[in-house]
Parts: C-alpha cells; structure tokens; sequence
C-alpha cells in the first residue's frame, strides 16, 4: 500500500474508534488484513478494532504479533493486558499493565487499568494506590477518582490516609450511628449525625459532582445485572437467570425515611439475601421515587425474609412504608406482564428454551471476567462510607426537584447535583407526579 494512502487509512482508523464506528472500522480492518502487513501501530489498531467487536481471541493474536516487533511498545503491552483481563485472564493483565507503566511511568491508563485489576482479584489497596497514581499524572480523571470511592466501600484502609479520598472515609467510618433496633429513629439523631458527616466531606473535597444514585450492601455475590440487561436490550428476552430472581421492595413516603431505612440496611442481617440497596428512581416511566430492594433466588427465603425485617421496617422507619414481593426487574414485567407476577409455581412464567440462543449470541462478545477462576467477589463494609454521603447527597437533591421538603428536618445546606438535575430533567413533571401520588 502507497505511503500516503496508508496514513490516510491509518486516521481514517483512528477516527472510527474514537467515535465508535466500529463496524465501519471493521472493514477497514479486513482490507489491511488481506495486505499482510507487519507495523506495531497498525497491529495495535486492529487489536483495539477486534478487542470492541468482542472478538477477543482475534484480538489478542493482534496485538502479540505487534510486541514480537517491539517488545517495549507501552501502548500495545495496555492493550494485551486489556484483552487478557477480558479473557479472565486477571493475573497475566496485571503483568502487562505493569510492564505499560515500567516502560512509561507517566502513562496513566496503565495505572488505571492496574487499578482496575486489582478490583478484579478484590486487592483494593492495590487498586486503591493505582488510581491514585492515576490521579497524580491525570488529576481530572473522574472515572479513578470514582473508582477509588466505590473500593472504599470495601475495604478498611485505615493505612491510606496518605490518598485523600482514603483519609475523609477513613473519618467517616470512624462516626458511629447509634442504632437500636427496637426504637424509632430519631430525626434529631439522623440531623446530628448527617451534620458532622457533611463537615468531613464539605472540609476536603466541596461541591465534588458523583454521578451515583443507589447505596448497596453486597454480599459475596455478583448478579451480573449489566450482562443480563445486554441480552434484554438487544434481544428483548429475559435471560434465564433472572427467572430464579426474586425481590422485597420497599417504598418510603419521602427522603428522610429512606435514609432511615438505609441505616437499617446498614445494619440488618438478611439470611440468604443476595444484595441489599436503597435508591431514588430515575428509569423512564418507572412509577415510584424511593425504594430499596433485597434480593432472593427463591420465593421461600424471600417469606422468610419479609416476616423477619417488616417488623423491623415499620418500627424503625414509618408504620406507612409500603412492602411488597415481585420478580425480577419492572423493565421485565413491563415487556412480559405474566413474568412479574407472584402465582403458585407451577402457573408461572418459564423460561422460553428458544431464548438460550439469543444469551449465548450475546455471551460470544461480553468479557469472560465475570466467570474467570481468579475474580474474587468481595463484601462491602458496614457503617457509612464516602460514597454513601455523596449519594445521600444527591437524593437529599432529587428530593427537592420533586417537592419533597422532609429533607429540612435533617440537612439546611446541601449541593446541588447536575447529575441527577440531568438524569430527570426530561421526567420533572412525571416525578413529581409520582411523589404526590403515592402516600396520598
């Protein structure tokens, strides 16, 4: 190929992935392909094209053709580690990723993806002091300043004082709720309290903008949602898993008692739950504004379940708390209105035996971590985290978007948060709707 006309290719390449035209990059791939042509650049490119068309195999041949030309290639050694942390390969990425960064110790996605890693084997110091390093050469790199909020709901670092984000946690975890499960909680406690959260935080790091909405309590499992919701978005079938998935769902009358309720999450013991997480509702057309959900894989845990915490619920947080059972997610129901409903087994919906062929057309292109012998699922902390604060933060901001003043009991200042100001913006109206309808 002319000179000229391999550059133009080259940035017509580049182009296509920086704006994820990929399968229009992918044509342009298969041309060079055909020409057989040896350059660490274009092998690198290839790799990328083949590592975002799922093709991962294909990919990883790319880009070790690429480092037997050049060993010290720091961007085609991220590149292999990207692929083999895709392929669950978790342990070989880290060595690459190490290698990116020995080459280029300025080179800031090694350390993220490092850090990334890290999360993936549930080291989080590691992953911790990585995004760290992230931030050091790239410091307005939110996704890692993110990532190390989120490890930290994880992980005791009282070690770390040295990373800001580790520092303020630390302090965080250090206030204790004075929690009783046979009484009431009191607002004048949750004020207090909330108070002297809010000092930590608003000392280090003011108005910092996160864009999350729901608190967890994770327990060793992961439900792999994100796959799932691949397969139902493309497809328009549920996958088989989420046929075994079923949920209490509590919905509070305004903020204050879903904070409340998010203190009894915190230190409520759930046998044979899955995940626990209280959140505000922003999915379009989804009725409801406070909820929270435990999970179950069977209806008999699930009863169990619900005779153990109503109690708790409707003594601690308000008589008026609305508490029922469903399956699987309201999307779900909302395509197939026979899955969501709670009838004698044998008269519920079962899966549909032809849909294993759409998962497994999906499963072909989704990363292999998740299934990977070297993931290590991870337990989240008890007592309040950083980023627990910042997400109270910003349903304390939802709630005034939709009218819900019960936040003046507790909190007198707050941020504004463009995030969720964004994600209902176009639902204002709706949500509002929805928040004077429900207890009323």
């Amino acid at each position: 190929m002319e000179k000229n006309l391999f550059n133009k290719k080259i940035n017509e390449l580049v182009f296509l992935l920086q704006n994820n035209q990929i399968l229009k990059a992918e044509k342009i791939v298969d041309e060079f392909l055909s020409l057989k042509i040896s350059n660490p650049r274009l092998l690198n490119l290839i790799g990328l094209v083949k590592l975002r068309s799922g093709k991962f195999n294909e990919s990883l041949e790319q880009f070790s053709k690429g480092l037997e030309i050049n060993q010290n290639n720091f961007e085609i050694c991220n590149n292999k580690g990207l692929v083999l942390y895709n392929l669950g390969k978790i342990n070989e990425a880290i060595n690459f990723y190490k290698k990116s960064a020995e080459i280029k110790d300025d080179y800031y996605l090694a350390y993220y993806n490092l850090g990334n890693a890290y999360i993936g084997k549930a080291d989080f110091k590691n992953a911790i002091l990585n995004f760290d390093q992230t931030l050091k050469i790239k410091e307005d790199f939110v996704e890692a300043r993110n990532n190390i909020i989120q490890s930290l709901t994880y992980y005791n670092s009282s070690n770390l004082n040295s990373v800001i984000y580790s520092k303020i946690n630390n302090d965080l975890q250090n206030l204790k709720f004075n929690y009783e499960k046979s009484k009431n909680i009191d607002v004048k406690d949750i004020k207090k309290y909330f108070e002297n959260c809010m000092e930590i935080v608003n000392k280090s790091i003011p108005h910092l903008e996160y864009k999350f909405s729901q608190i967890y309590r994770r327990d060793q499992v992961d439900l792999n949602c994100s796959r799932h919701f691949s397969i139902f978005n493309k497809f328009n079938v549920i996958p088989d898993y989420c046929f075994s998935c079923y949920k209490i769902q509590i919905e509070t009358q305004n903020v204050l008692d879903l904070i409340k309720l998010y203190l009894v999450f915190d230190n409520l013991e759930v046998k044979k739950s899955k995940l626990r997480k209280c959140f505000v509702e922003t999915r379009p057309n989804i009725p409801g504004s406070y909820k929270a959900l435990i999970y179950f894989s069977n209806i008999k845990d699930l009863e169990e379940a619900k005779e153990q915490i109503e109690p708790i619920i409707k003594k601690n947080v308000n008589e008026n708390s609305i508490i029922l059972i469903k399956r699987g997610c309201s999307e779900f129901s909302n395509k197939y209105p026979s899955y969501g409903k709670i009838i004698p087994k044998d008269q519920m919906m079962s899966y549909p035996v032809k849909w294993k062929e759409k998962e497994d057309l999906v499963d072909e292109k989704l990363p292999k971590t998740y299934f990977s012998d070297e993931k290590v699922l991870p337990k989240t902390l008890n007592g309040q985290t950083l980023n627990d604060i910042l997400i109270i933060g910003n349903w304390i901001c939802y709630a005034r978007i939709i009218g819900d003043y019960s936040y003046k009991g507790i909190i007198d200042e707050f941020n504004e948060s463009i995030y969720i100001s964004k994600k209902i913006k176009d639902q204002k109206n709706f949500r509002i709707k929805e928040f004077k309808k429900k207890f009323n």
